[in-house]
């Protein structure tokens, strides 16, 4: 077998891994050991493919060790040819791990690399979820936002309008509808969160 045929099947079992219910523990242990397994013998085969260490890191989450995970992609992640790909395996580490410090530094690379469109989008909500996952909820609706720029939807505008409304950011959540409204016109939805908002905004106005 090849370097990139044992990578597959190291991806394909780590999937089947995290399917508990349809695994029982032992069977489920079995798998994932066997992932691990197909992941040394690629390294022996290439050991510079930059898939290497994601797919490590994801077997060290599916066993439970997320700080690991979070020191092997913070090693490996600068400089990848897999950028997206490594950096949302990062995010999700730290989130796991419960590690702030960890995702402040996957975020600061995330900005000095610089990103746009889609990829850029999915990493700026996968920083946001995790941020609002460790009780940063004010540093998630800046993530969730800039997402929102790079996405461009109104789809996503509007999420990010509900995260804002929930955490009483009236201002924020106004705007965010405002932009979702904008790209979205005929969307009743989106016209009923923006009055809620604008309902919020007048309460949360001191009295003359």
């Amino acid at each position: 077998k090849t370097a990139t045929t044992r990578l597959t099947l190291a991806r394909w079992l780590l999937a089947a891994g995290r399917t508990e219910q349809a695994c029982p523990p032992l069977a489920r242990a079995d798998i994932l050991s066997e992932a691990e397994q197909e992941i040394t013998r690629a390294t022996a085969l290439d050991p510079t493919s930059s898939a290497l260490p994601i797919l490590r890191a994801k077997a060290l989450l599916a066993t439970d060790r997320a700080a690991q995970a979070v020191q092997l992609l913070k090693a490996k992640c600068p400089g990848s040819d897999r950028r997206t790909e490594c950096i949302s395996a990062w995010i999700e580490s730290a989130s796991r791990a419960q590690d702030g410090a960890a995702l402040a530094e996957v975020a600061r690379l995330a900005s000095a690399e610089g990103c746009e469109g889609a990829s850029c989008a999915k990493v700026q909500w996968a920083l946001g979820e995790a941020a609002q996952g460790m009780g940063d909820v004010h540093g998630a609706v800046k993530y969730f936002e800039r997402a929102a720029i790079e996405d461009g939807s109104a789809r996503r505008w509007r999420q990010v309008g509900r995260v804002a409304l929930n955490l009483g950011e009236s201002a924020r959540a106004l705007h965010a509808f405002q932009a979702a409204l904008a790209l979205s016109p005929g969307d009743m939805g989106i016209r009923a969160d923006l009055e809620k908002a604008r309902r919020q905004t007048i309460l949360t106005l001191p009295s003359p």
